[in-house]
């Protein structure tokens, strides 16, 4: 039997091999979860503060939101202090546009799809004055633009801690009411203005038909 003592011996230094191996290779496993939960938090940090900054920004444009003056028209109202209020509104425009389109930017590099879509969602329906219109009939705009993307703001910080997400908003839920509808009307504009080329070109078509041999068919 002396053969055992050996065996066992070796047997010993398989089952520690293993166990240093097994612990080794857990301590790194752990170390590189740890690792990758670190860059996630970094990445974290990295992306709300640019979106963030992106979102203080549009904040400080939907404070200088022009207000509705077509609402309150004097029927004196020179035609120059009206071309005045169109510029202005215009000029805020271009401005509010370029800011989402930072916004935009920001919110793709949100890997929490929940959070990045309610983000570019909100970014379609805040395009333009126009197209929003129908979500502040009673409202102050600048008010309601304000509300709108302060609740932006508390989402890309909820994420940003960790926290559930806020609930939605009834303000971008009047927004996306208001694109919806806007587009409708476009596309029945749109679709009414085919109708009617098509039957002006129906009624020179049977107008041509009903010439004379030898008239004129231009």
């Amino acid at each position: 039997m002396d053969w055992i003592s050996p065996l066992t011996g070796l047997l010993g230094v398989l089952v520690g091999g293993l166990i240093t191996w097994r612990t080794s290779t857990t301590a790194l496993d752990r170390q590189l979860q740890e690792a990758k939960e670190a860059r996630g938090e970094s990445e974290r940090i990295t992306v709300a503060t640019g979106l963030s900054a992106a979102l203080a920004a549009l904040e400080t444009q939907a404070a200088k939101t022009p207000p509705d003056t077509r609402r309150y028209a004097d029927p004196d109202l020179t035609r120059e202090a009206i071309r005045r209020e169109h510029h202005a509104e215009q000029e805020w425009e271009a401005r509010w546009e370029t800011l989402l389109r930072a916004v935009r930017m920001a919110a793709l590099e949100v890997r929490d799809a929940p959070l990045r879509q309610r983000l570019l969602d909100a970014t379609t329906y805040l395009q333009s004055l126009r197209m929003m219109e129908y979500a502040f009939p009673h409202a102050n705009r600048a008010w309601f633009l304000r509300t709108a993307v302060d609740h932006l703001i508390e989402c890309v910080y909820a994420w940003r801690r960790g926290d559930t997400p806020p609930p939605a908003h009834k303000a971008l839920d009047d927004l996306k009411h208001s694109y919806e509808l806007r587009v409708e009307e476009y596309e029945s504009d749109a679709r009414h203005e085919r109708e009617e080329r098509e039957g002006r070109q129906r009624e020179r078509a049977a107008a041509r038909r009903l010439l004379p041999p030898g008239e004129d068919r231009a």
